[in-house]
């Protein structure tokens, strides 16, 4: 075989090799962890989440500073997953939502989907937690 000929052979079988790992990828089901049990509590101290944006996951919650001030409302806690195809989950603070950083579907403060995946899929409303402040702690309760 000629040089060009199995330089040109590699790289179609590696474009195949990673666009079929891609897929592979983006078609796995749904396996996240599953939060905690109804009634159980989750804390993080007020000192991991000190800036705007910051996130912190605990026991599949994930609890997101999105304002100042140390008050219920400067929190919120959702699960820790995209429910679209377990994402990691950040807070844009510009538009005020919730983003899956995989396909970019983005959720209210309140867990409602707002937009829907880029690529296709859906993405279901994300499960929300009460949240408490006290002690220095933020608290999350699985309902």
């Amino acid at each position: 075989m000629e040089r060009q000929q199995f330089l040109k052979t590699l790289g179609i079988s590696f474009a195949t090799v990673c666009v079929g790992a891609c897929f592979s990828d983006c078609s796995k089901k749904n396996e996240a962890t599953p939060a905690p049990p109804a009634g159980t509590t989750v804390s993080v101290n007020l000192s991991e989440l000190t800036a705007i944006g910051k996130k912190v996951v605990v026991g599949n919650v994930a609890i997101f500073r999105i304002s100042e001030g140390d008050i219920a409302s400067s929190f919120i806690a959702t699960q820790a997953l995209c429910t679209h195809q377990n994402g990691t989950l950040q807070w844009n603070a510009g538009s005020n939502v919730i983003e899956c950083q995989s396909h970019f579907a983005q959720f209210s403060p309140d867990g409602v989907n707002t937009k829907q995946p880029l690529g296709g899929g859906e993405a279901n409303k994300l499960a929300t937690y009460i949240i408490t402040v006290a002690d220095g702690k933020v608290n999350a309760k699985v309902a």
